[in-house]
């Protein structure tokens, strides 16, 4: 199934220089606020220039709902509010699964298109009951290989099933509180399924994994992430060669702080960032997606 097949006239095909972009480290922990870290951007003719990375709590302090703390929900409440504040054509790229695999969209979910995934997941009672559910139906079906399907995007870039128990929290928390919320509202632009009218009046949301975007830039895909002396050397030889690639950091970008960050990210929300820069010049994916899964952007 191509990705031409299944667009939406009007969608963006581009983005533009000057336009603000935004990675954001998802996290679906409960203390999210400590673990959701964001970099924030601009395209440039030279390349992509960061201007600033930071956890949420200090991030998106201006957009809790009172003070801002680490709890999940008040954080990700924060998230939403940040993105519908966002100029229309800004873009934000989100470490985290949009969409479910379309055999288990369909059998476990009653699923036929994205926007009903993306509803049948945040009506779950919690992450475990989606990925009990999910699990439940591959193991009971003939119709799937394994426990943990995975989506197109995902064999083709080495992720996890969006319902695998690492990841489940991320998968079901972005979809409940983040994107059902934001696509309900039409405040935002999902790419490439293009919910919503392409007016070129929302911010565009795109989804990203790091690890992949590393690799495909031959940098450490792995073993970044640590305490010790050689996961930083890998760190600081990851943003160098970012650096190395198109990417600018501005003299306040807080560098030490991003390589000392063990778990990596400040890291990966500045990868984040810079996958949807690297795909600028056309949104189209070039492999093949399933419009009920999403697509993920290296």
């Amino acid at each position: 199934m191509n990705a031409d097949d299944h667009r939406t006239d009007g969608t963006p095909e581009s983005i533009g220089e000057g336009i603000p972009i935004y990675g954001v480290d998802f996290s679906g922990a409960a203390d999210a606020g400590a673990n959701l870290w964001l970099a924030a951007g601009r395209a440039t003719e030279p390349g992509l220039r960061v201007e600033g990375c930071a956890p949420a709590v200090e991030f998106l302090a201006d957009w809790y709902d009172g003070p801002p703390t680490t709890d999940r929900d008040a954080t990700l409440a924060a998230l939403r509010a940040f993105v519908r504040s966002l100029d229309a054509g800004s873009v934000v790229a989100l470490d985290v699964s949009f969409g479910v695999p379309a055999p288990v969209a369909g059998g476990a979910l009653d699923a036929d298109c994205w926007v009903d995934a993306l509803d049948a997941v945040a009506a779950f009672d919690s992450a475990t009951a989606f990925s009990d559910r999910c699990v439940g139906w591959a193991r009971g079906t003939g119709e799937v290989d394994g426990t943990y399907v995975r989506r197109v995007t995902d064999e083709l870039n080495g992720a996890f099933s969006p319902y695998h128990f690492f990841v489940k929290h991320q998968t079901y928390h972005a979809a409940r509180t983040v994107l059902r919320p934001l696509v309900a509202g039409g405040d935002v632009h999902v790419l490439p399924m293009a919910a919503g009218e392409a007016d070129g009046a929302r911010p565009i949301l795109l989804e990203s994994y790091p690890a992949a975007t590393l690799e495909d830039l031959g940098l450490h895909r792995e073993r970044y992430k640590g305490g010790g002396a050689g996961e930083r050397t890998r760190r600081e030889r990851n943003l160098d060669g970012l650096r190395d690639r198109g990417l600018g950091l501005s003299d306040g970008f807080p560098r030490e702080r991003v390589l000392a960050d063990e778990g990596g990210d400040g890291l990966d929300a500045v990868v984040a960032a810079f996958a949807a820069y690297r795909n600028r010049d056309d949104l189209t994916p070039e492999t093949d997606w399933r419009p009920v899964e999403g697509h993920i952007y290296v």
